[in-house]
């Protein structure tokens, strides 16, 4: 897995990217977000199935993940134009499971690696975020579309840092293990 520490890194930028483009437009369109929700959930996705593909660790789980994630971006991206508000439940339903799935399967993974990486708690601080928000957003599905637009993104500026400073650690033991073979 740390051979691929990139796609960790790749998932963490594009966490933030859309993080901060919500933050400076929290006014915008359900529409808009919605599509950029679409982006960011199908390219995590895709980036879960690289990373399951290129190591044999936790392949099941990363599996899961990246179907789950494809799925929701393809959803959100085909049905953006439903009823405003009945999306923006539903929406909430589905980010919600969505979220505690893959807090679940980020807590379980770095739970798994504890005994290979130092410092694990990055990915379990991403799974926690995406537990709690998964928790708030099933348990408030009717809050104010602009809270809910805020707490998306303050979730994915969070979780893409959490998962660079996870990509990080992984090159740094990959480094250690190439120098190791040398």
């Amino acid at each position: 897995m740390a051979s691929h520490w990139w796609a960790f890194l790749i998932r963490g930028i594009i966490a933030i990217l859309f993080g901060i483009v919500i933050m400076m437009n929290p006014g915008i369109a359900i529409t808009v977000f919605i599509l950029f929700f679409a982006g960011f959930a199908f390219a995590d996705g895709v980036m879960a199935l690289i990373a399951a593909f290129r190591t044999d660790v936790n392949r099941v789980w990363l599996i899961l993940e990246g179907i789950a994630g494809i799925g929701l971006g393809l959803l959100a991206f085909f049905h953006p134009f439903a009823t405003i508000a009945t999306l923006a439940v539903f929406l909430a339903y589905v980010v919600a499971a969505w979220a505690l799935v893959t807090g679940i399967m980020e807590v379980v993974m770095a739970w798994r690696m504890r005994a290979e990486i130092k410092n694990e708690w990055f990915l379990i601080a991403v799974g926690v975020l995406s537990i709690l928000l998964g928790i708030y957003l099933f348990f408030a599905p009717g809050i104010a579309l602009l809270a809910w637009i805020w707490y998306i993104a303050f979730y994915a500026f969070l979780s893409g840092i959490g998962f660079i400073a996870f990509a990080l650690r992984l090159k740094g033991l990959g480094d250690r293990e190439g120098s190791a073979a040398a």
